[in-house]
């Protein structure tokens, strides 16, 4: 699974780049520092899933989330923020949210939503039919 993590936080992201090497089918393709770079390199490199920080200066996590759900085909995105705040959860998924994940509980439960993510979109056999079908539910945490 192709993904881009977009944070303000240089650190943060080098931190989380490093968690998430211990997932193999998850493949880092790009890191952005602010929104207008995460939706340039994502219209660029099309991938599966985004990881967006909400807070950030000028384009900010929910109003990338809503350009990245514009995309052909656009990826699945999860909202990280400092706080888990209902107000800050519901404003993510109106604007497309496939997930919202607090950033203090971000290691324990990013990476298993990811392996989910991943294991729900391996193609299918379809009964009796022999074709391929890809199912990808919505994932509010």
């Amino acid at each position: 699974m192709r993904a881009i993590l977009v944070d303000d936080d240089a650190s943060f992201l080098e931190a989380l780049a490093t968690q998430l090497k211990l997932i193999p089918a998850v493949q880092i393709v790009a890191r952005a520092r602010s929104g207008a770079d995460g939706l340039r390199l994502a219209t660029e490199l099309q991938p599966e899933v985004v990881i967006v920080d909400q807070a950030m200066p000028g384009m900010n996590g929910l109003e990338l989330t809503h350009e990245l759900k514009q995309l052909m085909p656009a990826p699945r995105v999860v909202v990280l923020a400092l706080y888990d705040e209902p107000e800050y959860r519901e404003g993510a998924m109106l604007m497309g949210a496939d997930a919202y994940i607090a950033k203090p509980k971000v290691y324990s439960e990013l990476l298993p939503l990811l392996r989910q993510m991943h294991r729900d979109a391996l193609p299918q056999r379809t009964r009796g039919a022999g074709l391929s079908s890809i199912q990808v539910p919505a994932y509010h945490r």
